[in-house]
Order: C-alpha cells, then structure tokens, then sequence
C-alpha cells in the first residue's frame, strides 16, 4: 500500500513566489487602512488640480465631482454620527478636523499645471495643519494646453510628492489620476497625448513603491466620444460646449468611475424582508447615473 505524503513544507522560494502574486484589491493598502479605521479617527482627503477639483462648472459645490467622491466615500465609511456627510471644504480655509469620519478638502487653482498646482505653503498645510491623508492628484490637464513636455510635468509632479512625504508626520498615499482628453482648439494643437503624460507618470510608482498610484481615466471616456471620434460626439452631454470642462453628468460620471475603480463598496442598503403572506415590499431607487442623450 502506497503510502501518501503529506504537503510538501514552504521554502523561502514558495514564500517569496507568494510575495509575487499581485493584490486582487483595487484600493491602495494604506488608502483602505485609514478608510478602515475612519469611524475612530479623522481621515483627510485632498484634491489638488487645476479647475476640476474647484468642481469647477458644477451647478453647486455637492455636484462636483470631488464633493460626490468624497459623500460616496463618506457613505462606504461612515463615523457612526447622526451627520455624517458633508461637502468637500476649501483647502485654503478649512481647519483642522477633530470629529472622526472622512473629510474632504479641495485645492484646484484654475488654470494650475504641475509647476503650480501645489505651493509650499500648501504642503506645509496638506501635510501638517490638515494632516491629509490620501491625496488625489490631477495635474496634466493644463500642461497639455501649454504644450508642457511630458518629462518635464513628470518631473515637477516628482518634486511635489518629494516635498509632502518629506513633510508628512504620518504616512500617506498619492493617486495620480489622468482625466479626459480635452478636445479644445489649445488642447488639440499640442503636440503630446495624454497617454504620453500618463505613460510617463507610470514611473512614479516604482520611484514610490506602495505610496504612489498612477489611474488613468481617459479610456473609460472615449467609448462616449470624449473626445470625438468615429462619429461619437460626447453622446451623454458630460462636457459643457467649450469641450474642456464637465457638466453635472460628467463630474458625477467621474466619481463613481473613480469610485469604482478604486473598490470603494456602494453603500449597504439592507434587504426588505417579505412582509406574512404580502408581496415584496417595492425596491427603492438606488443611487445611479442618470443620463441624458443628445438629441
């Protein structure tokens, strides 16, 4: 009788082959952690950009899209408090948050590239009087409008991280995102794509293993003809007629596709139990996308 042996043991070469599997989460490790633990402590979150995250074009300050980022963020992690969602506050006058939950500020300078879309001043800010702890990054939109190479808005966005992690007291996490191409008259003259810069940008990630993410949203954007193409021509009306910035549709479009890419989970709605001998009860509406076609 054959005798079956047990599994084999682990070697240093099987642990370090297990090492190597990618994570099968979206979310960045340090991201979820404070998110987490977000019921017990205040976790900050910065939106630093150009217009975009001034939710910039948004009929309020709740429908642009780093207030609706931020209200879904805050649903998936609330602090347990009676109000537990609010609107992203101004970077510049917001104060230092002692009430546990997610909070939001946002930074957008209109017109901002990567060459000043942060100051130092802001860093000293983000990193010690608001202690910021996951901050978004949208940089390259402008830099194509002036015709700003590539390495060179990659190199600024480099200096900018150098400075906030040598500033921060606690660690924190960078997402750098790539939004639509623009298809104004100044965007489509440059020379550069905005694959170009995010290609670029994808080096940050090995310069900063497990504190940078670098997202690109752009192709998630064209199958809606944004820009056109192929005779698709922003069949959703997410972007006002100056073919730059977003309407309502487009920044809460943005959200949730930042939303889901990142794993954020939808908030929990329990399930309505059947009623004795009645019908189930009528669902009610969740929270969706409404769209609206061109005619």
């Amino acid at each position: 009788m054959t005798q079956l042996s047990g599994p084999p043991a682990s070697s240093p070469a099987d642990v370090a082959r297990l090492g190597d599997i990618p994570s099968i989460d979206p979310m960045p490790p340090l991201m979820r952690a404070y998110l987490s633990q977000a019921k017990y402590m205040p976790v900050g979150i910065g939106f630093f950009g150009g217009s975009t995250f001034q939710d910039y074009n948004a009929t309020s300050i709740v429908t642009g899209c780093s207030s609706l980022l931020t209200s879904m963020i805050q649903r998936a992690y609330p602090n347990g408090l009676a109000a537990d969602e609010s609107s992203t506050q101004v970077f510049g006058s917001a104060t230092a948050q002692t009430v546990n939950g997610v909070h939001g500020y946002r930074a957008g300078i209109a017109g901002a590239g990567t060459a000043n879309y942060l100051t130092d001043d802001m860093v000293t800010r983000a990193t010690s009087t608001l202690a910021i702890k996951v901050r978004f990054h949208l940089p390259f939109q402008n830099d194509r409008r002036n015709n700003v190479a590539p390495a060179t808005s990659v190199a600024n966005v480099r200096s900018w991280i150098t400075k906030l992690r040598a500033a921060q007291t606690a660690p924190a996490v960078d997402i750098i995102l790539g939004s639509y191409s623009a298809y104004d008259s100044t965007s489509i003259a440059s020379p550069y794509t905005n694959q170009q810069y995010m290609a670029a940008a994808k080096a940050l990630e090995q310069e900063f293993p497990g504190a940078v993410y670098v997202i690109d949203l752009s192709p998630y954007w064209v199958p809606l003809g944004v820009p056109a193409a192929n005779g698709i021509d922003d069949v959703m009306n997410f972007i006002d007629t100056d073919n730059l910035h977003m309407l309502d549709a487009g920044h809460r479009f943005w959200a949730e596709l930042v939303r889901n890419l990142l794993g954020i989970p939808v908030e929990n709605t329990p399930v309505a139990l059947l009623p004795a001998g009645g019908a189930p009860r009528a669902e009610q509406p969740s929270e969706s996308l409404v769209l609206v076609a061109k005619a």
